[in-house]
């Protein structure tokens, strides 16, 4: 039986352009690179959690079938915060824009945005 979640898998379409959000936007580290005929790799990381960025060097034999917001699949990645007013404004001085932002009172507050692939992650504030 498997122990934790290890990363979490995305493609992305810039490599480089990915790594430079996820660090210099979101403060995530890069902790590996790999590199093969196929793909570039990046496993960034946040605390405990790890998201391997991959860019396609050319596209799969069997290509994967396009998400929407019906398709079975992951949607986000959500992204643990104390303070959500505060991670929203310094995201947003960062040139970060936001799909949605919290809405009244109500726990958890969650607000959604995207990465330069168009990846959807989500701020969430338990408390």
């Amino acid at each position: 039986m498997a122990e934790s979640i290890d990363h979490i898998g995305a493609v992305v379409k810039d490599l480089e352009g990915s790594i430079d959000f996820y660090t210099q936007v979101l403060g995530f580290v890069v902790v590996r690179r790999s590199e093969t005929a196929d793909l570039k790799a990046a496993f960034v990381q946040l605390g405990e959690t790890k998201i391997e960025l991959i860019e396609m060097k050319r596209p799969m034999l069997t290509p994967l079938p396009s998400m929407d917001n019906t398709a079975v699949g992951l949607k986000h990645v959500a992204l643990e915060v104390e303070d959500i007013t505060k991670e929203i404004a310094e995201l947003k001085a960062k040139g970060v824009q936001f799909t949605s932002e919290p809405k009244g009172p109500d726990f958890p507050k969650a607000a959604f945005f995207r990465d330069p692939s168009g990846l959807i992650l989500q701020l969430i504030q338990w408390k």
